[in-house]
């Protein structure tokens, strides 16, 4: 019924996991859990720079330092638009799971 009204790409999942907006939500003992690991990945495969590097918290000494205008280097348009777009994700992940990571991000 569903699918004759808004479209023919509509997917019904049923049972205890669900994958909707990129989360994973996982029923079971009456509590959800929501999961984005697949999503993360490929916002960090998507990146146009490899991402190599790990850490255990995202509060570095140098967080809120602005560099001197000299050692300043401006984007070229697809690299601003791919980081704009990269950072736009991790927004939508801090907002729905990772708010740990939202200073960071911002």
């Amino acid at each position: 019924w569903f699918k004759s009204i808004y479209d023919t790409n509509v997917r019904v999942s049923r049972g205890t996991t669900h994958d909707y907006l990129g989360m994973m939500l996982s029923y079971s003992n009456r509590q959800v859990r929501i999961l984005m690991t697949d999503y993360v990945k490929k916002v960090i495969n998507g990146f146009m720079e490899d991402i190599r590097g790990s850490a255990s918290t995202p509060a570095v000494e140098h967080l809120f330092q602005i560099r001197a205008e000299e050692e300043r280097v401006k984007l070229d348009n697809q690299r601003a638009q791919c980081f704009h777009g990269t950072v736009a994700q991790l927004l939508f992940v801090t907002m729905q799971c990772r708010r740990d990571i939202q200073t960071a991000v911002v």
